[in-house]
């Protein structure tokens, strides 16, 4: 039954929290860093559960601890006693998470409407530096990703996890009779299922009204395949690709 199962994943992460704070306080203890116990945080387990990751934060206002090693992160296998560091950072960095059995993606803020997605292989400790935008969106197949440029450059960018630029939509939004806020909300992007297209929908070029977009993705090029105008817009005109198809609110495309 459903309890059933709850039950027996509770256990089993309850078993897995215990375990891996006693290997954290271990392990620790015996390491000559300056570590504070209490400040473990963010304690997630790889898709497969066979690698646990966890996040140490420093005391920022401690000035024996370097600007660049207030966060620290630690990977270490379920199987071993040891945990290693994968990442160090600033009170910059906002989170981290797994994004393969092998990789985790740590977002930081390098600024006004500036964020860096570092994709970091925990195996070889191999990094990959993102800068594309902020509000970073992934392909089903994690292939690619987008992110939205809002001020200084209104538009999209899409890349891949090796640092390729694919796509650039880049619109005027200098105009006096464009209200930037209008802007952010109304532009939106999303992923085809299949990972294959992505449908955009942005201000038109040199117009003061919205356009719908759809790219597909050609031999690693993201080509245009289709364009329709945008009317009004109301907050339920949300951009979905589901089983169903392509949909602009009720409008199905």
């Amino acid at each position: 039954s459903s309890m059933r199962v709850f039950l027996k994943n509770f256990i089993w992460f309850a078993i897995l929290i215990s375990l891996v704070s006693f290997l954290i306080h271990k392990n620790l203890k015996s390491s000559s860093e300056k570590f504070r116990i209490n400040t473990v945080d963010q304690l997630f387990v790889s898709p497969n559960r066979e690698k646990v990751g966890f996040v140490i934060f420093e005391d920022i206002f401690d000035e024996e601890i370097p600007e660049d090693r207030q966060v620290l992160i630690y990977v270490g296998d379920r199987k071993e006693n040891k945990f290693r560091e994968v990442y160090y950072g600033s009170f910059r960095t906002s989170g981290w998470e797994w994004f393969s059995d092998d990789e985790i993606l740590v977002p930081s803020s390098c600024g006004t409407e500036c964020q860096v997605i570092y994709l970091i292989d925990v195996n070889t400790g191999e990094k990959n530096e993102l800068q594309y935008g902020v509000d970073y969106t992934w392909s089903s197949n994690k292939e690619y990703v987008f992110a939205y440029n809002y001020t200084w450059r209104y538009g999209l960018t899409v890349g891949d996890k090796q640092k390729n630029i694919l796509l650039t939509l880049e619109r005027d939004s200098n105009s006096d009779t464009v209200d930037s806020w209008d802007l952010i909300v109304q532009t939106q992007a999303v992923w085809s299922l299949d990972s294959t297209k992505l449908a955009v929908v942005i201000k038109k070029e040199g117009q003061q009204k919205m356009e719908l977009l759809v790219f597909e993705n050609k031999i690693g090029k993201f080509e245009q395949v289709y364009q329709k105008d945008i009317g009004g817009y109301s907050e339920n005109d949300r951009l979905v690709w589901n089983g169903k198809g392509l949909w602009y609110g009720k409008l199905r495309l």
